[in-house]
């Protein structure tokens, strides 16, 4: 028992001395922190695109949108395309006049067929027919293919007897006269073409005489003559002598458009007519170009074979089409060979040539009417996105664009819209309408305002809209150089949103911690639970759901003591807060 005794004295003095010799140790506990991580709203202006949206002051949301139009100019639409045109003045148009005249004939003696004394005689002469030559030499033909002209012949008695008829026969004309009495004459004047003239010009002359008593005394020198002329001479070709003969054209510039477009009246800005001669006689040749529209004359001497330009400035030119010629302006070019008394060798290639061409024509003005619709352009525009990227099921019941449009164009023009959501890759939904424009008038340009509904495009969930517009004019106005269409279109409505049930969805919200706050809970934090606390003031139930995820922490930190990966979903009624694990 003893023993017993002294066993249990020796443990209970060794626990005794190990606990008391033991340095003492600080004390240790469990603390429990709320530390706020992070306080954030979702407001509904997150839906929305917080650019173009507004709050109004009766706590309404407006979307407001404004943007120009790209401006549309008609310039070019009616375009006066280059013209190209010639002309000749051929020998044939050169009008020669004031030739000198051939004159023959035959004496009494060669008539009657008997010699008379120098003196004269006094006989009685019977009734008689003749037939007698003569020869014509034309002072200033040697040879003429005549294209027209004309033929003057007059036949001049000079003897004592009467004559009842005479007749002269030509190579080219047979020329037939009634009685010429004694001292008397007689002319005639014929047309004349498609014949060949040489000179001299053999003729035969037939006279008819009723004869004579021996009351009349006769003269040895008494005759019969012939005067034989040509005028108003067009050639194909000849030997002549020309007089001062002049040749003139008259020349239109036309009008020609790239549009099935008639032109009533017409005004040039700009541009002008190149006229170039030609000649290609063997002699110099005067030419002048009047342009009596424009107050233009201008002159130039051109020598053999040789050429000259001239430049026709048209600015300012006007013109009216009523009579459909399509004439832009008409100018006369007169050329005159210069001959020098010469004679000289014509052929039918003889000719100036006239060459004419319009250039960069420019338009103050036109008026007319287009025979068809004419596309003037196109455009495409990006209409601004209402929901913001990541949105989704937001339902708009009412939007629309509205085109404000002022046309300075005198026509009357269409605007084809086509409005195309997109999404996907693919054309989601497409709606089509025909906008009608009035003309400008003098008073000023038109304006109309055009309300295109595309509420039915937004609620499609696109990616993007387009508006696409094509421009055409058509009917009948007036264009002037520098209109155009231009305007602005505009989105700005009151929104009334609609949310139906698991639609709507808004891009995440990523919520980073700090880098202090990682630092903190890498050291400290044992455990924690992340509580989170959401209130929807919105008009409308949501759902949501929150992710914890492992994020990158600073080297020192301990990974195992990283909140690991949690998700819970919460849902919220109008007003009542909520709380997620």
């Amino acid at each position: 028992m003893k023993g017993y005794q002294l066993v249990l004295a020796f443990v209970a003095f060794v626990l005794v001395g190990v606990f008391c010799l033991r340095p003492p140790e600080l004390p240790q506990w469990d603390t429990t922190v709320n530390v706020p991580l992070y306080a954030g709203t979702f407001r509904l202006g997150d839906l929305l695109d917080s650019s173009r949206f507004r709050a109004n002051p009766d706590s309404t949301i407006q979307f407001s949108w404004s943007d120009s139009i790209g401006r549309v100019s008609a310039d070019g639409v009616v375009d006066i395309i280059e013209v190209s045109e010639n002309s000749t003045i051929g020998l044939a148009d050169l009008l020669i006049v004031g030739l000198p005249v051939a004159d023959g004939g035959r004496g009494l003696d060669e008539l009657l067929g008997r010699p008379l004394p120098d003196s004269g005689a006094k006989m009685t002469i019977p009734p008689f027919t003749v037939t007698v030559d003569c020869s014509l030499e034309l002072p200033d033909v040697e040879f003429a293919e005549v294209a027209s002209g004309l033929l003057d012949v007059t036949v001049r008695n000079y003897t004592g007897l009467p004559f009842d008829s005479v007749t002269l026969v030509l190579p080219f004309a047979r020329v037939a006269f009634g009685a010429v009495v004694a001292g008397g004459s007689v002319g005639r004047r014929l047309p004349l073409g498609g014949c060949h003239v040489r000179s001299p010009v053999t003729a035969q002359l037939v006279v008819a005489s009723p004869g004579a008593g021996d009351t009349i005394v006769f003269a040895k020198g008494d005759s019969l003559r012939v005067e034989l002329g040509l005028d108003s001479l067009t050639l194909v070709s000849g030997r002549v002598r020309l007089p001062e003969v002049s040749g003139g054209r008259f020349c239109r510039v036309g009008l020609a458009t790239s549009k099935p477009f008639r032109i009533d009246s017409i005004a040039v800005k700009d541009g002008r007519c190149r006229v170039r001669l030609r000649n290609s006689f063997s002699v110099p040749v005067a030419a002048r170009l009047l342009v009596p529209q424009l107050g233009r004359d201008h002159r130039r001497e051109l020598p053999a074979k040789g050429e000259t330009t001239i430049e026709v400035d048209l600015a300012g030119c006007e013109a009216g089409n009523r009579s459909r010629t399509n004439c832009l302006l008409e100018f006369e070019v007169v050329a005159e060979p210069l001959s020098a008394g010469e004679f000289l060798d014509l052929t039918k290639q003889d000719r100036l040539t006239i060459d004419w061409l319009t250039e960069e024509l420019g338009l103050a003005y036109v008026a007319g009417e287009f025979q068809r619709p004419v596309y003037i352009a196109s455009r495409l525009e990006t209409l601004p996105p209402i929901l913001p990227p990541g949105v989704r099921g937001v339902r708009i019941p009412e939007a629309d664009v509205v085109l404000d449009l002022e046309s300075g164009i005198g026509f009357p023009l269409e605007l084809l819209v086509d409005l195309v959501a997109h999404g996907d890759g693919r054309e989601l939904r497409r709606e089509q309408r025909t906008l009608y424009l009035p003309p400008a008038r003098d008073e000023g340009p038109s304006r109309t305002t055009h309300v295109l509904p595309v509420e039915n495009l937004i609620n499609t969930g696109p990616e993007l809209v387009t508006l696409e517009y094509h421009t055409r004019i058509l009917g009948q106005g007036r264009y002037d150089a520098g209109a155009g269409l231009k305007g602005r279109a505009t989105m700005s409505t009151p929104m009334r949103l609609a949310f139906e049930d698991d639609t709507v969805a808004g891009p995440a919200r990523p919520v980073t911690l700090s880098a202090e706050h990682r630092r903190l809970i890498a050291r400290h934090l044992v455990e924690a639970e992340v509580t989170v606390r959401v209130s929807n003031h919105l008009p409308a139930p949501f759902a949501g759901w929150l992710r914890l995820a492992p994020a990158p922490v600073d080297s020192g930190a301990r990974p195992d003591l990283t909140p690991g990966h949690g998700a819970g979903r919460y849902r919220l009624r109008d007003g009542d807060p909520g709380r997620a694990p």
